[in-house]
């Protein structure tokens, strides 16, 4: 029985070294011998560290130097103050109730130097805050870090900038803040199988999972010869992101019982954020641009009819992956054969318009204005890729187009290149940037306004003063409006007195229906 076990023993380890060492048994028998419950733990658990308040120096810094609401930036002093207030309000005390100490400690730093007081003074507060009994749950990095986060974010929302965020160190590192759409990663989500294995979900079309011969439903066995169960989820993420280029071992289980081990490369995986119809197969597999559609294709028009003389894309997030696959779309698309295109960016967050507008615009035309910090503006203008100057062109915006929708929106109209379909335009107004804090974004990162955004007519984008006399955004060329019975018609579809379906569910569209109309020259 000793030996037995002894034998067993040196099995697994055996095993476990091939493992790790990249020379791991290739038959389904050879897994089928190890015990997947003995494996050590991929990853342990999150720990957060110790905050050192002294970082908001580096936060004010940032501030002063970038911000574009400069009247506030340039007062130290008063964020300094900001800061105090609100790390009092994250415990639920009132600015009159503030103790005289924090106060002074407060006041004395800005005396010293108002032009560069040290922020290091909420080391001192945090310390004596929890030596008193009622702030005792303060102690200890999880809840200094919701302080930290708390206060940071006071400190940037007095700047008076409406878009201005902090992310987290956490958040940062998971998901680095970009507007590329591409991540490191294998391509695909993950969920907890009924036997509570970590499971593939979802796998993306040409990514290195997809590549790889992972199929959904295939139950994880091991990582790298380690249980991926447990621990702490980001960290099984950032364990994968951290290998970059390098290949992980995945010993997988299909649904069919078969046990197979996958070696798949750490890549960088393109998101896809267009999609259009006619349809389109994207490069390297990554699928066709019928998926994700915002209504049941075909497209048609307020008859219910086929359109098949107008290309429609839409644009989910200005991102250079969406740029990519929009040049292919144009490079690819025989354009000749339609009457017009459809541009739809009626929910787009933003990205980089001016790569896009020059797609549409020949010569050097200006696609926008910045305005910096200093007041200085600068005019933008490009001519690098012109695909499509010729098609006659209809932009649908709405009230959550914002950002370079905006700029987009306003380089077509100015120019009178497309007609702008829809309703107003978010109204953001601003170009904006996420700036680390300390090395590597330890202490994660902030997101602020650099530059405010013109029309190539000289208009502010954004709302100019807080009455709203002026609201801002980009106003259509043809206002269209959704009433209930259209939003009735999209969810339901529509059914004739016969029970014969004229609309399938989301094909009713009144903004689309008026876009078809003037491309065909009906308007």
């Amino acid at each position: 029985m000793k030996e037995r076990i002894i034998g067993k023993i040196v099995v697994c380890l055996l095993i476990g070294m091939l493992l790790a060492t990249g020379c791991a048994p290739k038959t389904e028998t050879d897994l089928a011998l190890i015990d997947y419950d003995t494996l050590p733990p991929l990853v342990g658990t999150y720990q957060e560290k110790d905050v050192d308040f002294a970082q908001l120096n580096k936060i004010v810094k940032i501030i002063k130097n970038e911000s574009v609401y400069q009247p506030t930036a340039q007062k130290p002093e008063e964020l300094m103050r900001v800061a105090k207030n609100t790390m009092f309000r994250f415990l639920s005390v009132a600015p009159q109730d503030i103790p005289s100490w924090a106060n002074d400690l407060v006041e004395k730093e800005i005396a010293k130097n108002k032009e560069k007081p040290d922020f290091g003074v909420f080391n001192k507060i945090y310390a004596r805050l929890i030596q008193e009994p009622k702030y005792a749950d303060l102690k200890g990095p999880v809840r200094q870090w919701d302080l930290f986060g708390f206060i940071v974010d006071g400190i940037i929302k007095g700047l008076g900038d409406p878009f201005a965020a902090y992310i987290t160190p956490r958040q940062y590192r998971l998901n680095p803040p970009t507007a590329a759409g591409f991540y490191k990663g294998i391509g695909c989500t993950f969920t907890t199988s009924e036997e509570g294995r970590l499971q593939f979900d979802v796998v993306y079309k040409g990514g290195p999972a997809d590549k790889a011969g992972i199929k959904p439903g295939d139950v994880i066995m091991a990582i790298d010869g380690k249980d991926p169960r447990g621990g702490s989820d980001d960290l099984r993420t950032l364990y994968i992101r951290d290998r970059f280029g390098k290949e992980i071992s995945f010993i997988v289980k299909h649904p069919s019982g078969k046990l197979e081990e996958l070696k798949i490369k750490v890549d960088s995986v393109q998101q896809k954020h267009l999609a259009s119809w006619p349809a389109i197969d994207l490069p390297e597999g990554r699928g066709s641009t019928e998926k994700d559609l915002i209504f049941n294709p075909p497209l048609v028009d307020r008859e219910g009819k086929e359109v098949a003389d107008i290309f429609y894309i839409e644009l989910k997030e200005f991102s250079l992956s969406a740029i990519i696959d929009l040049a292919h779309i144009l490079e690819n698309v025989d354009l000749t054969e339609y009457k017009g295109m459809i541009i739809d960016i009626r929910k787009n967050p933003g990205g980089f318009g001016d790569p896009v507008s020059d797609f549409f615009l020949k010569g050097n035309k200006v696609l926008g204005i910045d305005q910096y910090p200093s007041g200085i503006r600068q005019k933008n203008v490009e001519d690098n890729f012109t695909f499509a100057p010729d098609i006659p062109l209809v932009v649908l915006i709405g009230k959550e187009s914002y950002s370079a929708c905006e700029t987009f929106g306003a380089a077509m109209q100015d120019n009178e290149r497309a007609t702008l379909i829809g309703e107003r335009t978010g109204g953001k107004g601003t170009g904006n940037r996420f700036f680390e804090i300390g090395r590597n974004g330890e202490y994660g990162a902030i997101y602020l306004a650099v530059v405010f955004s013109l029309t190539p007519n000289g208009k502010y984008i954004g709302r100019t003063d807080i009455n709203d006399c002026e609201s801002g955004g980009i106003a259509p060329d043809i206002e269209i409006k959704w009433s209930d019975l259209d939003y009735e018609h999209h969810n339901r579809g529509v059914i004739n007195e016969k029970g014969e379906e004229l609309f399938a569910p989301t094909q009713w569209d009144p903004v689309m229906f008026e876009a078809i109309d003037v491309l065909r020259g009906e308007k």
